[in-house]
Formats: structure tokens, C-alpha cells, sequence
């Protein structure tokens, strides 16, 4: 075996998501230009080595924008990513 390093296939990017009062996400920003939700086709929740003295909590969501775009988005504490690559961050 290599002494090769591990790495994402794709690296979780920051995204501006706007939300309403219930944290639903209503609309992203991508590449300064505001992309409302359409719709969300499903959402799920990763809880993993809740073991340890810092367990991971993932909120995963799967949007469609307007004009059909498909877009996941994962919230980590305060912080929302992409692993999709969003041009002009």
C-alpha cells in the first residue's frame, strides 16, 4: 500500500442559505444571484461517533430551485455547505 492521503471526491464549499422563521431554507445565493426553493424533496439528518466528546450532527437537505436546479445542502452547527461547486466564492 501507497502512503497516499485521503481526500473528498468533493470538498464541502460554503453557501449563503436564507431561511424562514422555521429554519427552511427559501432561498441560496450562488454567484451573488438570489435562487429561490421550489421545492424539497427530502431531507435527513447524519448522526455519527456520538461516542466521542465531539459527535457529528449533519442536517441534509435536498432542494430544487426554480428553474429546476438540484441542489443538496448540509448544516453543521451554524454553517451550511455544498459539495457541489458554486462559482464566485
Amino acid at each position: 500500500m501507497g502512503t497516499r492521503t485521503l481526500r473528498y471526491l468533493a470538498e464541502p464549499q460554503p453557501i449563503d442559505v436564507e431561511t424562514d422563521g422555521h429554519d427552511t431554507p427559501v432561498a441560496v445565493m450562488i454567484s451573488g444571484r438570489r435562487h429561490p426553493v421550489d421545492c424539497i424533496r427530502e431531507e435527513w439528518l447524519i448522526q455519527d461517533q456520538w461516542w466521542t466528546d465531539v459527535p457529528v450532527a449533519q442536517r441534509c437537505i435536498d432542494l430544487v430551485l426554480e428553474g429546476g436546479r438540484q441542489l443538496e445542502i448540509r448544516r453543521q452547527r451554524h454553517e451550511w455547505t455544498t459539495s457541489k461547486k458554486i462559482s464566485g466564492r
